[in-house]
């Protein structure tokens, strides 16, 4: 009996030490200077254990880019509106980068939106406890018949 119970003792204390070792595979820690250690490119996540926040959450962003959007005069004239995808990286301060159309129904719309949010600043996302760079995208839709609106 006693063999027995040191048996299954041995066999869990080997699982739990194995799954310590499986998730630190899986999860390699980040390097210190937030760059590829293969190529030195910069590092950013697409998910994160903690994404970044926009201080009053994603109705603020868009609260935010409407009274900073202009929608385009010629555009609005002519009653053109539809759906832009802004993508752009949330960087570890907080700051954003990269920004630009990932979908755009003209590039009038495209020049707006970069125009309106280049003031963004979020609280940063962390991963492994660390600030890291996150990629984001957000949509805005123009409708001539509510153009404040976006």
């Amino acid at each position: 009996m006693k063999k027995l119970l040191l048996l299954v003792v041995l066999f869990c204390l080997f699982a739990c030490a194995r799954a310590q070792t499986s998730d630190t595979a899986k999860h390699p820690p980040l390097p210190a200077n937030g760059a590829d250690p293969d190529n030195g490119a910069p590092l950013f996540f697409a998910t994160v254990t903690q994404p970044p926040l926009f201080p009053g959450g994603m109705d603020s962003v868009h609260r935010y880019i409407s009274k900073r959007m202009l929608y385009p005069p010629e555009l609005l004239k002519a009653h053109k509106g539809g759906k832009l995808v802004m993508s752009f990286v949330v960087e570890a301060d907080g700051s954003i980068n990269g920004l630009k159309a990932a979908q755009s129904p003209d590039a009038r719309f495209t020049a707006a939106a970069i125009k309106a949010m280049q003031g963004l600043h979020f609280i940063n996302g962390i991963e492994n406890g660390r600030a890291v760079s996150v990629a984001l995208s957000i949509v805005l839709r123009f409708d001539p018949d509510y153009p404040d609106v976006f």
